[in-house]
């Protein structure tokens, strides 16, 4: 009886060591294809800032993969159904109108001197740092 229990335990033994080989397997073999993407979306985004170097320059190229990789980071995010924090939830059918409000009145949307001030500052550096990019 002993010696059947102890057969029985062995085997478990073995089912159990096979199918932890296999898990660990899968799992190195996940890890091992995550890091080859990596890299290959690395090498892609580093092939795409040197071919866009030379034409635009190193400021726009990089500005430029930046931008087609936030584009793409947000496709992925819209397609992958995962919820959103800009996606607004669907108002509820109950809900009732909210009251109109009262117009703003226009010295509220004044805009004050300092504000301006740094608007036009912001705006003559821009224009000056563009003129001499044309040069």
């Amino acid at each position: 009886m002993i010696t059947a229990l102890l057969a029985n335990l062995q085997a478990q033994a073995r089912i159990a060591t096979c199918a932890a080989r296999a898990v660990l397997r899968g799992g190195m073999l996940a890890l091992i294809a995550g890091l080859a993407g990596l890299a290959g979306a690395g090498l892609l985004v580093f092939a795409a800032y040197t071919g866009l170097r030379p034409v635009f320059g190193p400021a726009l190229a990089a500005l430029a993969t930046g931008v087609v990789l936030l584009l793409l980071a947000a496709l992925a995010a819209d397609r992958s159904g995962l919820p959103s924090l800009l996606r607004t939830p669907p108002a509820p059918a109950d809900r009732s109108p909210l009251p109109a409000s009262a117009p703003i009145p226009p010295e509220s949307l004044s805009v004050p001197a300092a504000t301006m001030a740094v608007f036009t500052a912001a705006f003559v550096l821009g224009r000056s740092i563009a003129d001499r990019r044309r040069r």
